[in-house]
């Protein structure tokens, strides 16, 4: 990924979730490189009633969350990462509607071509907190990929008039491993891939402002939503083995996820090499 100031990017959560902030280093990253055209955009598992309430629906899937300063119905218990993150960075984000009845691929293309609106896009990045994007649909056991996979798909149907070019950027792998996918089948994909690997990012929380900042952020916005995040944030300031961050004891008793060095690891990869 290249840092031309003149570029049009957009950073997409793939899977729905927190996803979106996985792309939070590299939005920080690409915004201190002088590139403002940057549009955050989730797959999401918020709502209809939610996004339909509190945001503006600009096709059948798509909505724009604005910040906003009037959130105590904003409490705990509310499911809505893309509001939370909104308030946080001051921008709007937008949010395409993961509904197994309302949402069809053509329909998240839709959305695309609405944000694209008829302008040529120099990048597009599908980031994944996981590894569901990678797999193949061969493995023992799968996760959760059909959010992912159904994204994935919408987006390689954008023309190259659309999109110049597609990134898939992957964190935290090895978390798959609490979704019942193999370790073996996770490293065993990755290996496939190695050699299609465009860019290898180390995520250091000690070294890298923007990492913080992305730590601090997520720990703002009601961490306890996001199992995924969680282990990564806690995996990036120190902890290894089978820790369980506090704030997930109420959702999960043991994790059967052992951090690692390579838990933090982001991995970016071109789309059409997926294979």
């Amino acid at each position: 990924m290249t840092s031309k100031t003149s570029k049009t990017i957009f950073l997409a959560g793939c899977g729905g979730g927190y996803d979106i902030f996985g792309g939070l280093p590299y939005y920080f990253k690409i915004k201190s490189n002088g590139i403002d055209d940057v549009t955050l955009i989730n797959y999401t598992f918020t709502t209809h009633t939610l996004l339909s309430q509190y945001s503006q629906q600009l096709t059948t899937v798509l909505f724009r969350i604005d910040p906003r300063t009037d959130i105590a119905w904003l409490t705990d218990d509310v499911y809505f990462p893309e509001q939370r993150l909104a308030n946080e960075l001051h921008v709007p984000i937008y949010a395409i509607l993961c509904d197994y009845i309302k949402t069809r691929i053509e329909l998240i293309v839709e959305a695309y071509r609405y944000l694209i609106h008829g302008r040529t896009i120099d990048e597009l990045v599908l980031i994944d907190g996981g590894s569901d994007v990678l797999l193949t649909g061969n493995e023992l056991e799968l996760g959760t990929p059909i959010e992912d996979m159904s994204h994935a798909r919408a987006v390689d149907l954008l023309s190259s008039d659309e999109v110049k070019s597609k990134y898939i950027v992957v964190i935290g792998t090895n978390l798959e491993v609490g979704h019942g996918v193999l370790k073996s089948n996770i490293d065993a994909r990755l290996t496939a891939l190695s050699s299609d690997a465009i860019f290898t990012w180390l995520w250091q929380y000690e070294d890298d402002d923007d990492i913080r900042r992305y730590v601090e952020i997520f720990h703002r916005c009601c961490p306890r939503q996001s199992i995924v995040h969680s282990l990564i944030c806690a995996a990036l300031q120190g902890h290894q083995g089978y820790y369980l961050p506090e704030h997930l004891r109420s959702r999960i008793t043991k994790s059967v996820v052992e951090l690692d060095r390579k838990t933090p690891l982001s991995d970016s990869t071109i789309m059409n090499k997926q294979g």
